[in-house]
């Protein structure tokens, strides 16, 4: 088990989780059981002795780069919709386009020593491209050609400007983008969605108020040395 800190508005701060994340495997012959999405990287299987390398952190950049967070969450929630992998107001929940990932746990200073060696050799570890559209994109694009765009206005991917994509994408040469101008849903409807999604933030920010901090789940011997950084 490896700790993955994510910086969150800056490359100052963090937000730290507790436990750590399965990353790493000794090969036992273990097959991995994969699933639709979300996936567990590694096999996991039950009973197995669990190592924690408290001097590795792998450094998760994804939230410095919220446009391309946005294009995976949009993805995503059209991946389930059509497996059917979760209910309409779940999927809305899961891949909210106003999701609070501040949430998720405490916020903290990044230690300058995370970054420093890497600097000293010369490293960029701040700047962060972000430009859409983003690949992710391209390949909602692609489910919009083969199922229809009806098929997903109830879901909450339509903060995307999806026909400047698909024209983006027709000058980069992309194949199987829908032939016709990508047009979002009526308006009322999504505003109709935003109610729910509204109370369930509101909902989801009360409760995380109210939890013990997640600081203290934390393990207390987590050394201060990164070894890996991940997008």
């Amino acid at each position: 088990m490896i700790e993955k800190p994510t910086f969150y508005g800056g490359i100052d701060r963090v937000i730290r989780y507790p436990g750590g994340f399965p990353l790493g495997f000794v090969d036992d012959n273990s097959e991995h059981e994969a699933q639709l999405i979300h996936s567990v990287r590694i096999p996991m299987p039950a009973g197995a002795a669990r190592l924690a390398l408290n001097q590795v952190k792998v450094l998760h950049y994804a939230l410095l780069r919220p446009k391309a967070q946005a294009a995976k969450a949009r993805m995503y929630a059209a991946i389930e919709n059509l497996a059917g992998a979760r209910h309409l107001l779940a999927r809305r929940q899961l891949y909210s386009s106003q999701k609070d990932y501040s949430l998720e746990g405490p916020i903290e200073p990044t230690p300058s020593r995370w970054l420093g060696a890497w600097e000293q050799a010369g490293i960029d570890m701040r700047t962060v491209s972000d430009d859409p559209p983003h690949w992710q994109d391209f390949e909602v694009l692609r489910l919009f050609a083969e199922h229809g765009t009806r098929r997903f206005w109830l879901d909450d991917i339509w903060d995307a400007d999806w026909e400047s994509y698909r024209q983006e994408a027709r000058r980069r040469g992309i194949d199987r983008l829908p032939e016709r101008p990508v047009r979002p849903p009526p308006a009322a409807l999504r505003w109709m969605m935003k109610a729910p999604d509204l109370g369930y933030q509101a909902l989801r920010a009360l409760r995380s108020r109210g939890a013990r901090p997640v600081s203290a789940a934390r393990p207390t011997n987590f050394l201060d040395s990164p070894a890996h950084v991940h997008a």
